[in-house]
């Protein structure tokens, strides 16, 4: 990138979702788990810009938190924006009221990885989010997932992997939109 952020945040602590080498000069790695064992609990205000994590499972066999991941929430611009990152379950009233108000959502959509279309949609309906943008965009699950997303939801198309938001454009009910072309 052309400028080095001031945040980074990894949800997940599986190898294959965050990386060791960060470099040194970026102030602020936030870990959606705890190296050493523990839950990780974030809250960082920086300048204009609050990030928190909510703590969640990835695998419970009745041992607690285990190979951790944590939904990350952005509040930045008057906008609320969260990762779900690995998300496998739905979420506690506790949970949700810990979020607040989401008003845009990343979604991981592949339906086999993380969670099935059916739980997300549970999920989604949960924390009522004004906008999903849909992530894990693999195994087919997105083409699944656009075609059941239009049985709740308008489902809308960007066509770029970039995308400039604002709190006067997010819908005033829930929508789906792709920032790539139609899958």
């Amino acid at each position: 990138p052309r400028r080095r952020p001031d945040v980074v945040t990894m949800n997940n602590s599986h190898s294959s979702h965050y990386t060791e080498f960060v470099d040194p000069a970026i102030p602020h790695v936030l870990r959606g788990w705890d190296p050493k064992g523990g839950i990780a609990r974030h809250h960082l205000k920086l300048k204009d810009l609050r990030v928190y994590n909510l703590p969640t499972n990835i695998f419970d066999f009745g041992a607690g938190a285990r190979n951790g991941n944590s939904v990350f929430v952005f509040e930045a611009g008057g906008l609320c924006l969260a990762h779900l990152g690995h998300l496998h379950h739905y979420l506690s009233e506790e949970e949700i009221q810990r979020l607040g108000r989401i008003d845009v959502l990343f979604a991981p959509v592949d339906g086999t990885s993380t969670m099935s279309h059916d739980e997300l949609f549970h999920v989604i309906g949960q924390i009522k989010p004004k906008l999903v943008l849909p992530m894990h965009l693999t195994f087919g699950g997105p083409h699944v997932f656009a075609g059941r997303a239009r049985e709740h939801y308008p489902v809308k198309f960007h066509g770029s992997n970039t995308i400039e938001l604002s709190h006067a454009m997010v819908p005033r009910e829930t929508e789906v939109l792709f920032l790539l072309e139609q899958p």
